[in-house]
């Protein structure tokens, strides 16, 4: 948001003289300030208005020309040398005698070109730093004495702040908005332009509106007759040139002043041009386009909201007007629209009447912009209002209220504040006092009612007034805080050092993805922004891979020599309709590529280290699971990935991406990755206790089982486990089964089978194991196997 300190003192008084104290009430009253620009001409007595008495041509170049030039009203002249050609003799201009300095800090000199001395300069509206480019001089019209100043002819050199206005304060997207800020914070008097009232009740020429089932509260259209079309005054042109708009004719930039005067977006359309009597608001049909003011020509979605007449849209509603029904200077006749939209959906064109829409505009300020621009109208396009159509589309909004006291205000600021109300009331909050000691009710003005809804948004308010560095010294007790550390963010600062110490590099990712680019390496059920930041951003990730194969392109792209990188946030999915599910998530990708010649061998990374590190982190996380074949390949490779999922509900899933996907983003390499969603409020199992280590030696049996191909090996490990421990139950032997661990995998065995062999390790922490004891076991666990899928392999045993 650009605001020009000139303007801003037309509502000030006393104005405010230096820009810093501008500058530094907009910080301390909570506004970001990006950038502080100075333009205009500041005050010189060697830049004056003169006229061109005689031109001649310059005898050594055919584009140059040497004027005699009046410099003042005692008929003073000088000989300059000028290049432009849009002048003639007779026109008044800028002219900058030798000693001027013009912006950027060139100063004007007495010099020759090409052998002819030239006494000054004349200016163009470019040199004088008042625009962007100019095709010539500067002609001024109705010029004044000649001699004068220009800086009291063009306006003195103006201040121009960039300003962030945060998201929840729509109010301050205007010069009246800051205006009532500043004034407050010092202590001055806002003097608001007044415009005559327009009749309440609709009237005359506009037969009527048609708001359908769509995001628009009210709708008023104002015909306006027998305007005429010109240039803008310079006043209203310098106000609009000094925030980089350009100026277009006095209708259409009446209603650009207006839109940064009250933060009011408004539209004229040339009433000629509309077929027929009745405009309506709807969402675009199939099939629709229309031409927009810039020339680009939009074909129009179905979540578009448009104006449309007779013959089908004309505008982009609370966006941009179509080309068919501008005003121009053959315009004699203009509907002007005054509408407060609902946010507008962000697949469209951004603009300044749609960021305002987006972000919140005052309803009950719209009779008042819609007056201001009327009035304009009149005085500076010879308008006369014949005729108004309202349409108010929702109940009027409910005036609200606060209970505040004395007691709340200190309680929460830590001090007294006695100035409580008047900070208040100069911010247009209303304040009433109560039966209650020292308590008031505030009513809160309809522009801050988003924003203003509790008590402690008061407290904020006055503490902002009152100035955050007059709070008063004390001291402050800082007491022990004898309290356990969060377990979450213990185990999350766990994840995070383990992940790094396995050289991995962290990453920061946006929450927000693209549907469109995420569908490249899954097709996920996301869930849809209503009112997205921009076109990349629409959707909540639904994991962190895509962010991650993102930054792992990049680095790729540039050369560095990361291999790895993981990063903690969180994912969101949709569940039952209108439900929103948040996960906590780790994810992680490792390029499986070769590592560069050495002199030892290296060891590529593959499926079996990606799993180890997964259950790393569960273990971290103080829980297990059961490994299985993934439900869905999606975005893994086929027979190089496995998920799993623990009781307590996490769920993780890790192995080889599928190359197709890969390619997709433009990743050649072989990449291994892994991901864990943590449900929201999952209560993970309390750490376990440290036990004393057995001081009896362990006894091995080996054991090999044919099986499908398709078996996994974590299937036959849990059979395994819980039959012998079943075994051992019944038995009531006093130890246990250690460890079943896979070492070796045979698959030449017969079509379609394989032979897995594996090693259970048993041990007892009261006694030495003997030989017969664990082969009693083992034998009933033989037994048992017959009433499985698997059969023990002859010569096993």
């Amino acid at each position: 948001m650009k605001l020009s300190l000139q303007w801003l003192n037309a509502y000030i008084s006393p104005a405010i003289l230096e820009a810093k104290v501008a500058l530094e009430a907009l910080i301390f009253l909570g506004h970001e300030v990006e950038s502080v620009l100075r333009k205009g001409l500041e005050p010189c007595d060697q830049l004056v208005v003169g006229k061109v008495l005689k031109r001649d041509p310059h005898p050594n170049a055919d584009r140059l020309s040497v004027c005699e030039v009046a410099i003042d009203a005692q008929g003073n002249t000088r000989s300059i040398v000028c290049g432009a050609q849009n002048y003639k003799v007779g026109d008044c201009v800028p002219v900058a005698l030798p000693g001027a300095t013009l912006p950027g800090g060139f100063t004007i000199k007495n010099a020759k070109l090409r052998g002819v001395a030239s006494e000054g300069m004349l200016c163009s509206a470019q040199e004088l730093g008042l625009q962007a480019l100019s095709d010539g001089l500067l002609i001024l019209e109705n010029p004044p004495t000649l001699g004068t100043r220009m800086d009291t002819v063009l306006g003195q050199a103006d201040t121009i702040f960039d300003v962030e206005i945060t998201p929840n304060r729509p109010d301050c997207l205007s010069h009246c908005g800051i205006a009532r800020e500043l004034c407050a914070y010092l202590d001055r008097s806002l003097s608001l332009p007044q415009s005559p009232l327009l009749p309440q009740d609709a009237f005359g020429l506009i037969e009527g509106i048609l708001v359908h089932s769509v995001p628009c509260q009210a709708y008023h259209l104002y015909r306006i007759e027998n305007v005429t079309v010109n240039e803008s005054p310079q006043w209203l042109k310098r106000h609009l040139e000094a925030l980089g708009l350009r100026p277009i004719n006095n209708v259409v930039d009446i209603t650009n002043f207006v839109l940064q005067e009250t933060g009011q977006p408004m539209h004229a359309f040339d009433a000629q041009k509309l077929n027929g009597h009745t405009l309506s608001v709807r969402f675009a049909h199939a099939g629709e386009s229309l031409k927009l003011l810039n020339d680009e020509q939009k074909v129009l979605q179905a979540n578009d909201l448009v104006i449309a007449d007779a013959s089908g849209p004309v505008a982009l509603a609370g966006i941009m007007g179509g080309s068919s029904t501008q005003v121009d200077f053959n315009t004699k006749s203009i509907i002007l629209e005054v509408a407060h939209f609902e946010p507008l959906n962000a697949s469209t064109k951004r603009t300044e009447s749609s960021y305002r829409f987006d972000r919140g505009v005052d309803p009950q300020g719209l009779r008042t912009a819609a007056a201001r621009a009327v009035d304009l109208i009149r005085t500076l396009c010879s308008g006369q209002l014949k005729g108004m159509s309202l349409t108010q589309n929702t109940p009027a909004q409910t005036p609200q209220s606060i209970p505040l006291n004395t007691t709340f205000v200190r309680r929460h600021c830590g001090f007294d504040i006695p100035a409580s109300t008047k900070y208040l009331e100069a911010l247009a909050f209303r304040v009433e006092n109560t039966a209650q000691p020292e308590g008031w009710r505030v009513h809160v003005p309809s522009f801050r009612q988003k924003d203003v809804t509790r008590p402690i948004d008061l407290v904020e308010e006055v503490l902002r007034l009152h100035g955050t560095q007059n709070i008063p010294e004390v001291n402050i007790p800082f007491p022990g805080i004898v309290q356990p550390e969060n377990p979450e963010l213990v185990q999350e600062r766990a994840l995070r050092t383990h992940a790094a110490a396995q050289g991995l590099w962290e990453c920061f990712n946006d929450s927000f993805v693209s549907l469109s680019d995420l569908a490249n390496i899954e097709h996920a059920d996301c869930l849809a922004l209503s009112n997205p930041i921009n076109q990349e951003q629409t959707h909540m990730r639904p994991h962190l891979l895509y962010g991650l194969l993102k930054t792992l392109k990049t680095n790729t792209d540039h050369g560095n020599s990361a291999k790895g990188y993981f990063e903690l946030g969180n994912c969101f999915l949709p569940q039952a309709p209108k439900t929103l599910q948040s996960f906590a998530g780790l994810g992680f990708v490792w390029v499986k590529d070769p590592l560069p010649p050495s002199w030892k061998t290296p060891t590529i990374p593959d499926f079996f280290d990606a799993k180890a590190l997964m259950e790393q982190f569960l273990h971290i996380l103080k829980t297990s699971g059961d490994w299985s074949v993934p439900e869905t390949l999606g975005l893994w490779q086929a027979g190089h990935s496995a998920q799993v999922r623990s009781p307590s509900g996490v769920f993780g899933q890790v192995g080889l991406l599928n190359p197709l996907h890969l390619s997709r983003l433009g990743i050649q390499s072989l990449v291994l990755a892994g991901q864990i969603w943590i449900p929201e409020g999952c209560q993970t199992p309390s750490r376990p206790q440290a036990k004393a280590l057995s001081p009896f030696p362990c006894v091995s049996k080996d054991l090999s089982l044919l099986v499908p191909q398709a078996t996994p090996a974590q299937e036959l490990t849990k059979t395994l486990r819980a039959l012998t421990r079943s075994i051992l139950e019944k038995m009531e032997k006093k130890f246990d089964i250690e460890a079943i661990n896979l070492f070796d995998v045979y698959q030449g065995v017969s079509e379609g089978q394989k032979s897995l062999s594996f090693s259970l390790r048993f041990r007892s922490t009261t006694e030495t194991l003997t030989s017969g004891a664990v082969q009693e076991v083992f034998e009933a666990l033989i037994a048992a196997l017959k009433t499985t899928p698997f059969s023990v392999r002859s010569g096993s045993l």
